[in-house]
This record gives C-alpha cells, structure tokens and sequence, in this order.
C-alpha cells in the first residue's frame, strides 16, 4: 500500500513538473513582473529551458528601464558561470541621462559609504559579446566581459578595463584609446560641429576609485587634434594653401569628486595643453592695411597650464591660478588667479588678470586688472617702438600707462574713472610733424551719469609747411551724459543724444614761419556737441596774440563748417610786432582796426567787413598820417585748373572787395600832401585806385587811377593852382622869390619797378614875380659868364606873364625841364623872353628832402620813445 502511494506521489510530482515546465514562461513572468516593476525594470520578453546537464538556458530576455532597452541571447546559467553570447543594450535620450545625473548628484547630499551585498557564491560572468547603441552615434562599440575570478571584470573591445568590486569599495583601470570605433563616437560628436577637425589621436589611462562618498579618477591622457582649412573656405583666389591647427594635451589630470560637499576638484598641474598654428594660417588672413603689421605681432604656438586644482561645487567654481602663454618669438603670458564664480549670483565672480606682451613692434605691454563685486580696477603701460604702418601717424617712443577702476560694471551705465598718461618722443600725421608730446586723459563718469573728460596736452615742438610751433600747452574739459536712451523702433528716429560741453585753454610760446612769427598765444574755447537730426559742433574761440585780441565761432557740420571771426577795436600800434617781420620799415603810431569776416572752411569762401581809422605810420622817412577806410568784399578759394575740380588740385584765393572810399589827411614824402581822398576796389586780386584827389602846395592833385601790380600802366596826374612859393621852398635858396599859381600834367608810365615821365608840362594860371637877391648860385654865375650879366640881371626882378615847361623823367631819377620864360622888368623897361634847361636827379633831391624834414624826424623821435 505504502509502495502504491510513493508511485501515486511521485506521478503527481512529475505531473506538477511537466505542468510548470510548460507553463514556465507565464509562471516566470507572473512571479518576476511584481518584483521588477516596483524597482521601475519591464521584463518584456523572456524564454528559458533546462538543458540536459540540469542548467538553466534562455534564449532571449529582453528588459526595458527608463526607456533604456537591453536584450540578451545565449544565456546559460550554471552553478559555476553565467554565460552570455550576445548582448545589445540600446540607450535613447541622452538628455534624460544627464537630467537623471544632474537628480543623483543633487540628492548625494547625504551620501554614504558604499556598501554592496556581493555573494560569496555566485556563477561567474561572461558576455562574449556587448554591443552598446545610442542615438548619438551612427555606429555601436563592442565589448567583450569576463569574470576571471569572483567581482573582478575584464573589459575587451573598444573600451578596455578591469574593475574590481568589493563590498565598501569599487576601483579598476579604463584604457581608451583612438581606434576605429573611437574615432568614429569622436566624429560623431565633435566633427559633425566641427567639419574641419579632420585627424585625431589619442591614448588615455584612466584610474578610477568609488567608495560611495568619493569618486576619484587619475587619468594619463595624450591627446591631438588636427584642423585644417584651405583658402578655398575663404573663398580666397590664390593658390591652395592648408593652415593645420593642432590641440595637443599631454600629461596627468586628478579629478576628484565628493558627492556630499565639493562636486568636482580637477588638478591638472601636471597637464600641459598646447595648441599651434601652421605659418601657412596666416596667409589666409585677408588682405587690408592692416594685415602686415597683424601678422608681425601674432604668435603660433600656445600653451595652457594649471598650476593649482580647481574646485567646483554647487554653489561655485574656483579657478586659483591660470597660465596662457606664447611660445614663440612674439610673447604673450596671460595669468589667471583667484578667479571665482559663484552660480546662484553670477554677478559676484571676482578675478584677477596679469598680461605682458612684447613682439616686433610692441615694446612691452602690461596689464593688471582685478574684478571684485562687480568693481573693476587696475593699471596698463604700453612702450611702443613705433606706430603701425597702416596708420596715418608716425610716432616713435610711443608710451601710454594709466589706471582704471570702475563700478557697477554689470550696469548699461558704469561709473568709476579712468586714468591715461601718454608720450611721444616724435611723430607725424601727414605733414604736421612734431616732437616731446605728453599728455593725460582723466575721465570721470558719476552716478547721475555724467562724464567728465579732462585732457591734457604739451608739445615741444611742432612744425607743419613751413610753420614751427613751441612749447604748446593745451587744457581741455569735456562734459556730457552717458546716459543710454531706449530706442525702439518707433522712436529711434526721435531720439536724441544728450549734447556734449567742451571747454579748453591752449597756449603757445610762439609760432614761427619765414615771414612771420607770433608769439604768446592764448586761445580759450567754449564748444558744444549735438548728436541731433544733423549732427553739429558750436565753438567760440577766444585768440589773443600780446595786445591782440579776436573771437572766433563757427559751426561745424557734415556738409558745411561756417565761422565768423569778430575782430573788436584794436590799437593799431599792437600790430607792429607782426608788421616788422615783413617789412622792417613799417612803424604804425596810432589808430584802430576791426571788423568781421565770415564765411565757410569746407568751400573756403569768405565775407568781410573791415574799419580802418585814422592809422598813422612811418615808412622809412615816409609819414602817413589820418587813413581812414571802410571796406567790404569776399574771398573765394577756386581750384589753379578751372577744367577739372579735384581735392588735390591747388587752390588760389580770388579777393574781391567792393568799391569803397578812403580818406588820408597827410603824406610826407619830402613834399607835403594834405586832404587826400579817393576811391579803391580789389577786382581778381589786384588792387585799383582812382579817382585820386588831394592838396599840394596850397593847390590841388589828381590821379585818374593806378593798379598795383599791372605790368605796364600810365597813370595821369594833374595839378592846378599850385603855389610857387612853396615849390621853390623845396631848394631852400635863400635870396629867391617866386611868387603865382600854377598847373599842369604829368602821364607817369609805371612798368614793373621802373618810373618814367614822357611827355609832362607844366604852365602858370596867372601873373607871378620872380625876384633874386643877393643868391649866391645866381651871382656866381653872372661873374663867371660876364656875356650874360645884362640878361641875368633883368631876372632880378620879373614881372611874369608866361612860364611853361616840359617835363621829363628817366627811371633813375633824372628830371629834365625845358622852360620858356616870359614877363617884364619894370627897372629896365624891358621885356624878357628867356629860355632855360634844368636837370637834376629828383630821386636824390626829395631823399634830402625827407631826410631834412623836421616833423618826420620828431614823429619818430617820438615813436621810437
């Protein structure tokens, strides 16, 4: 009986086996589904069976996690070993890796010591092969896992490693290195956003260490990027050319992170990154002017290094030291230090900046700049052998140092201040050359936003065509408001820049040209700057040369650039300083000018309008005394070619002055020249008098007109009612009388510096009497000429009807009379025809007779006080 029920319990046994066997599938899944899902795992597909060797073999299990899908073929399961032949783990969405990252190291802020439940006993692992897919590659990389002895993996394939668990520790070695498959993820990710990275090598050793509270990676890294460009990507038409560009990064880098406190720590002090450019780089820059000099100051070869670890937690990064430096024969070191960012308040990063450059044609170049809370401060100094080419200056012993600090930078309108000092041993700009220049630049920006500017300027020497400038001296002070204003699209077209004030002094020791030299210049300017519809400068120049004094204000626009310069009353004495440089012989003792003058820079036209009264002068032994004008008229500059009008054809100033009267109440040139008045207009810049009227020897002159300057010219005088006592005043012969009035005409012919009467004449308008008493001259010759004694003595006392002469002038100075003298001797009861020929050199008798003229010598006398 018994034996029975044994039989019956076992066919129920092996019935309740052969059941669940053939339902394993449904009874496998009905009993794992539960467990798996609640640690968020779907098993979605799965077929297993007992080998004959009573192991477990599944064909296929495929299992889901967060949208991450792995699926596994071959598997056996022995008491011994877990067999896997092949494995495809497909990852989706990186981005929800990185999210989930980003939620693990956020809740690690507790993170405690690892402590894994490993099995003494377990089947050993083996996956012949892994082939891992991601969206982000076009390829999937391959692995082979081996478990050589119990929690000790052996990674083969395209990643190989070796990773040793332990219950408190997880540690091992991963070796990447630049084979097919690496290359290929390197394309993936980093050549498709940058095409021209075309080679890449690489071989890193990476040492990685988890505890559960710490993650430590010690990685060997030797890597190289390769980029290369044509200049057919610059669309340049020259010959094929590459420029290589290589990143290399050599050396030892620690990274460790702490998952409760400090995130990252990253010491590459041991790592050294260099990047190089090929010298064909930099025939692909493109042509400009400033091209060659960019290309003597570059540098090709670069290295970065690290000194000191950087740290990064959650709240902020910390860069302690920082080295970026040139290793070519252009220097440039950047140094980094106390750099801090923090992430909840990006606003507060703080660093420090040192910067030395020296290449071809800089010198040295400093600067150290240090950022804090928003404040940026710090110093720079620049030595410069000369300026670049490309610029319009030339300038040698260039040095420019200064300081800045400033606050609030993160605002649209900082405040803060800005120092700059700057000198130039010489230079030119175009033909202004100049030497021993130093100046300074003090802005000032405050928290209303106003900036105030002050400028400085000294040159020693200057020169520009001729003109030699000392010792100048300039002061300038420049106010406006920084003040940003929203312009939208609407209202961009209103809106206007607030104006700028400028207010400057500038003095000169003296400027000096051929002919000129002006000394004790000071001018003070008062300007304003508005950035309106048409943008404009207004500027009152205040210009006082010694005594002289002038005001200048003009408009300067786009298009037109107008001025009016107001010259107030000035002592024409004041002007003799300048006058002298020209002629020597000029000595003006009394009177005024002034006037206005207006007109345009950009067109150099010009109005004036000028006064001259009663100016007195010397010139030589000449006096002039009381002119007087009021003139008006324009100046127009025009091009030297009327066919062709180009900025760099000469200009010639064309004057033009209006018909105007004048006035001179006396001229003594040996004779005396009172009340004289005329008429004189500029027409094509020669000067034309007529119209000439005054008094001579109680009687009258007039000219019918004379131009300065015209080549060959007659000009016609004549005189009436000349007194002919005072003529023969002229000899001072003591003895003679002349007495009557007389008149006649002199055609002067005037040729270039040559003066010459042809045919002149002159005749008395009414009876006169000559009477000679005891003359020396007179009786000399009637002794010596004993035939003429009765001829001459009829002279002694004449009635005179008739005296006529011809005149004649040569242009050295030889007058030639031929008279015709006719009249009565009351005495004798005789009638007197006499004819006589006189020559002398009248240049040489009105010289002595200036000479000797008592008023010109106590006017300079006077003058020369």
């Amino acid at each position: 009986m018994l034996k029975r029920v044994g039989i019956l319990s076992i066919l129920i046994l092996l019935l309740a086996i052969a059941v669940s066997y053939t339902l394993r599938l449904s009874i496998t899944k009905w009993f794992l589904e539960p467990t798996l899902k609640s640690a968020g795992v779907e098993l979605t597909c799965i077929d297993w069976s007992i080998t004959s060797k009573l192991t477990l073999k599944a064909d296929k299990v495929c299992i889901d996690y967060d949208g991450q899908q792995l699926d596994l073929r071959g598997i056996e399961l022995s008491t011994t070993h877990l067999d896997i032949d092949e494995a495809e783990l497909h990852v989706h969405t990186l981005d929800r890796q990185s999210k989930s990252v980003e939620h693990s190291l956020s809740s690690n802020k507790n993170a405690q010591p690892l402590r894994l439940n490993l099995p003494t006993t377990r089947p050993l692992l083996s996956i012949h092969s892994l082939k891992v897919y991601n969206d982000r590659f076009t390829a999937p990389f391959t692995l082979t896992i081996k478990e050589p002895e119990r929690n000790q993996l052996s990674i083969i394939g395209d990643i190989n490693a070796n990773i040793t668990l332990s219950e408190q520790l997880i540690e091992g070695d991963i070796n990447l290195t630049s084979n097919a498959f690496m290359q290929t993820a390197l394309n993936d990710l980093l050549l498709k956003n940058i095409p021209k990275l075309k080679e890449t090598h690489f071989d890193t050793r990476h040492r990685i260490r988890y505890d559960g509270e710490t993650l430590q990676l010690l990685s060997n890294i030797d890597l190289q990027l390769a980029y290369f460009q044509t200049n057919e990507d610059t669309q340049q038409n020259t010959s094929a050319t590459h420029c290589i560009g290589t990143l290399t990064n050599k050396g030892q880098l620690r990274t460790d992170i702490n998952l409760s406190d400090t995130l990252v720590r990253l010491d590459a002090s041991k790592l050294t990154t260099h990047f190089a450019l090929s010298n064909e780089c930099l025939t692909l820059m493109p042509d400009s002017q400033y091209r060659d000099f960019l290309v003597d100051q570059l540098a090709l070869n670069w290295q970065l290094q690290l000194p000191t670890p950087i740290e990064i937690t959650k709240q902020r990064m910390a860069i302690p030291d920082a080295l970026f430096e040139s290793k070519d024969q252009n220097q440039f070191q950047f140094k980094f230090s106390t750099v801090s960012l923090d992430f909840n308040q990006p606003l507060q990063t703080a660093a420090s900046l040192q910067t030395e450059i020296k290449t071809k044609d800089i010198q040295h170049f400093q600067l150290n700049a240090h950022l804090k809370d928003k404040q940026l401060s710090g110093s720079y100094a620049v030595n410069e052998a000369k300026a670049p080419a490309f610029l319009d200056i030339k300038a040698k012993n260039t040095t420019l140092n200064g300081q800045f600090h400033l606050l609030d930078i993160s605002h649209k309108q900082p405040t803060g201040r800005i120092e700059s000092q700057i000198t130039i041993g010489e230079g030119e700009i175009n033909q202004f050359a100049f030497q021993g220049y130093n100046g300074t630049l003090d802005i000032n920006i405050d928290d209303h936003s106003n900036a105030m500017i002050n400028l400085t300027n000294h040159l020693a020497k200057a020169s520009m065509i001729g003109v030699t400038v000392r010792d100048l001296n300039n002061t300038t002070d420049v106010v406006t408001t920084v003040k940003q204003i929203n312009t939208s699209a609407k209202n961009s077209q209103k809106a206007k820049q607030p104006p700028i004030y400028i207010n400057a002094r500038t003095t000169l020791e003296n400027i000096r040209h051929p002919t000129l030299t002006v000394t004790n210049i000071d001018v003070e300017t008062e300007a304003e700057a508005m950035n309106g519809k048409i943008p404009q400068v207004k500027a009152t120049h205040r210009i006082s040369l010694d005594d002289i004094k002038t005001v200048v204000n003009h408009t300067f626009t786009e298009k037109k650039h107008p001025f009016r310069l107001t010259i107030p009353p000035l002592d024409a004495i004041t002007l003799n300083p300048f006058i002298k440089q020209f002629d020597p012989a000029v000595q003006l003792t009394k009177g005024t000018l002034s006037g206005v003058i207006e007109g345009d820079i950009n067109t150099q036209t010009a109005k004036l309008r000028m006064q001259l009264k009663q100016l007195s002068g010397l010139y030589n032994d000449y006096l002039i005394d009381g002119f007087s004008t009021h003139f008006s008229g324009q100046v127009n500059s025009t091009p030297s070619s009327e066919l062709v009008n180009t900025d760099n054809s000469p200009r010639i100033a064309q004057v033009t002055m209006k018909q105007t009267d004048f006035t001179l109440d006396e001229l003594r040139s040996g004779v005396i020249v009172q009340k004289i008045a005329g008429q004189w207009q500029i027409e094509r810049n020669q000067l034309r008098i007529h119209d000439l009227q005054g008094e001579l020897f109680d009687g009258n002159f007039s000219l019918d007109q004379y131009v300065l300057g015209a080549p060959k010219q007659i000009a016609h005088v004549r005189f009436s009612d000349i007194d002919a006592s005072k003529l023969i005043a002229l000899y001072d012969e003591s003895g003679i009388l002349l007495t009557g009035r007389y008149g006649g005409t002199l055609p002067i012919v005037f040729e270039g510096d040559k003066v010459e009467i042809l045919e002149g004449m002159l005749a008395n308008q009414n009876q006169g009497k000559l009477i000679i008493n005891n003359n020396a001259a007179f009786n000399a010759i009637k002794n010596q000429q004993k035939e003429l004694q009765d001829v001459l003595i009829l002279l002694e006392d004449l009635d005179i009807t008739t005296l006529h002469s011809n005149v004649r002038l040569q242009p050295n100075g030889e007058l030639a009379l031929s008279m015709n003298l006719k009249g009565y001797n009351k005495k004798q009861s005789q009638e007197v025809n006499f004819n006589y020929n006189h020559e002398e050199n009248v240049f040489t008798l009105l010289r002595a007779l200036r000479l000797s003229d008592e008023i010109t010598q106590l006017v300079e006398q006077e003058f020369l006080k």
